[in-house]
């Protein structure tokens, strides 16, 4: 384990640490496992939110997956400003 008088941080070895560098938290490894009661995660440009069972890609939401924000609580896929294509092949059916 490494600490400085600055912060940064550092626990682990080459095959897999976690540290904490400049303002960047890192995880390095071959897996990672997440068990939390609830999870989001809001950038700039994507959210997730289990919470609100939502996903969102895009500065203004322009991909956005949400499993209950449709009219009477319906799940909604909406893309704005493209396309939204399907294919299916013999496997599907």
């Amino acid at each position: 384990m490494f600490m400085s008088s600055s912060g940064e941080f550092r626990m682990g070895d080459a095959d897999g640490n976690i540290n904490f560098v400049d303002g960047s938290f890192n995880v390095t490894g071959s897996d990672l496992s997440i068990n939390v009661t609830q999870l989001n995660i809001d950038t700039p440009t994507f959210e997730l939110s289990s919470p609100h069972v939502s996903m969102s890609l895009g500065a203004n939401r322009e991909i956005l997956l949400d499993a209950d924000g449709g009219t009477g609580g319906v799940p909604i896929i909406r893309v704005d400003g493209g396309c939204l294509l399907y294919t299916s092949d013999a496997a599907d059916e």
